[in-house]
């Protein structure tokens, strides 16, 4: 990277911190317990400037944002995430699965009214660590098939599938 583009991504970086009040980056906590980006305009980028200065998190919320699977890429950097709530983000596909897969320490995803498949969730069974998983159906197909898969995968995680718990019978 050359000297101009590190001083805007500098600039940029500092900009994005005062959003939050903090005017030196170097002062950014590395663990809070809840962050709530909800309905922000937060980009991708921006997303990675917060997990290059933000390790640990209990609870991140990203529900109604722009971000895409980049976004979700980018929380790999962290150390520990155990909530993650990207309800509504109408950019996440499955292309955010693998991803999704690597945040060893989940325990809480909620991807309501997301892009997010069924067949998609079939490849989160490295997920070992989610107790709770909030998603959506699309409402005229029959996913009771994958929903025992997705069971059999993940057998100590709770699945909520359009408000409701799924037990398997």
């Amino acid at each position: 990277m050359g000297y101009t583009q590190l001083l805007k991504l500098q600039r940029r970086e500092r900009e994005f911190w005062k959003t939050f009040g903090i005017e030196d980056p170097e002062q950014v906590p590395p663990h809070y317990h809840h962050v709530d980006l909800r309905c922000s305009g937060i980009s991708d980028e921006e997303l990675g400037l917060m997990t290059a200065r933000i390790k640990r998190i209990e609870m991140l919320d990203l529900n109604d944002t722009e971000i895409t699977a980049l976004g979700i890429e980018n929380l790999n950097g962290m150390e520990y995430l155990a909530e993650l709530r990207i309800k509504d983000c109408a950019q996440i596909d499955d292309d955010a699965i693998p991803y999704l897969c690597r945040l060893s320490h989940l325990r809480l995803l909620n991807i309501k009214g997301t892009k997010i498949t069924i067949n998609g969730l079939l490849g989160m069974g490295s997920a070992k660590t989610l107790e709770e998983l909030y998603f959506s159906s699309n409402g005229y197909e029959d996913i009771n098939k994958q929903l025992q898969m997705l069971q059999q995968l993940l057998p100590n995680c709770k699945l909520v599938v359009d408000g409701k718990e799924y037990t398997i019978g």
